[in-house]
């Protein structure tokens, strides 16, 4: 082990290129490893890389179970909410309250100002 205590900012900044170049050499191996083993296991079962691409993930990825799910909810799914919020200083820039609220909103509550004062006042 290397007491780096004792070492310049030089000799640190050496051992630090070499430590770097190290580490890719090793990763690149055991991607390498990685990928052998997969040919391998590919060219034994009479497969190519391309025939694993395309037929993709198997059994219902995670954009499939999601709706799935909004479907036995009742099919709200496509439906056009009305907005709840707008930007006081451009009334162009709305949003429903669902989902990441919008920069513009992030933007003003952190200038302090509360959804309520955003809220779009009924019939408005």
């Amino acid at each position: 082990m290397v007491d780096v205590s004792k070492l310049s900012l030089a000799e640190i900044n050496a051992l630090a290129a070499k430590l770097s170049k190290r580490k890719e050499r090793l990763e690149k191996g055991q991607i390498e490893k990685v990928r052998a083993k997969v040919m391998a296991i590919l060219k034994k079962e009479g497969l190519s890389l391309q025939d694993l691409v395309k037929a993709g993930p198997s059994g219902p990825g995670p954009r499939a179970a999601k709706k799935g799910k909004a479907k036995a909810k009742g099919g709200s799914t496509g439906r056009k909410i009305a907005p709840k919020y707008r930007n006081p200083n451009n009334h162009a820039e709305v949003w429903t309250g669902r989902g990441v609220s919008p920069k513009w909103v992030r933007e003003l509550m952190a200038q302090g100002m509360t959804k309520e004062q955003m809220l779009i006042p009924p019939g408005g």
